[in-house]
């Protein structure tokens, strides 16, 4: 009879461990769901990378399915929106958009009100200062 308990217990110990392996190993999101939620939000830039003022912000919306636009809100709340799809790994963020894909890096403050997001122009180093909506 102990050997019974014992072949049984081991036997559900194997099969939740196989089972926790299986759902790691088949989880098919392509970032981890805090990194990609701490983007997620609507955020407003302002600013150029050397802190001048725009005449009109930019307004960046990321949604939670891996998708997201762009626009001036000036010219109206969606008029010439470009929109694109995103994926967030540490601390890069890769944006696919109707002219290409792009590989930036960015970074979010610690209490998730600031994101920068860094990326080369004409072979220059930029950098954007985007403050969150909501």
């Amino acid at each position: 009879m102990k050997s019974k308990i014992k072949f049984s217990a081991f036997r559900t110990i194997t099969i939740a461990m196989l089972m926790t392996f299986f759902f790691v190993a088949c989880n098919d999101e392509d970032e981890p769901k805090e990194e990609k939620l701490g983007i997620v939000g609507k955020w407003e830039c302002k600013l150029d990378a050397y802190g001048d003022p725009w005449d009109e912000p930019l307004i960046m919306f990321f949604d939670s399915d891996g998708t997201g636009y762009q626009w001036f809100p000036s010219e109206g709340p969606f008029s010439d929106r470009m929109e694109f799809s995103y994926v967030v790994t540490s601390s890069k963020l890769k944006v696919k958009d109707q002219y290409g894909t792009y590989e930036l890096k960015y970074e979010i403050s610690s209490n998730g009100k600031t994101l920068i997001i860094y990326g080369l122009d004409d072979n220059d180093m930029e950098e954007l200062w985007f403050t969150r909506l909501s």
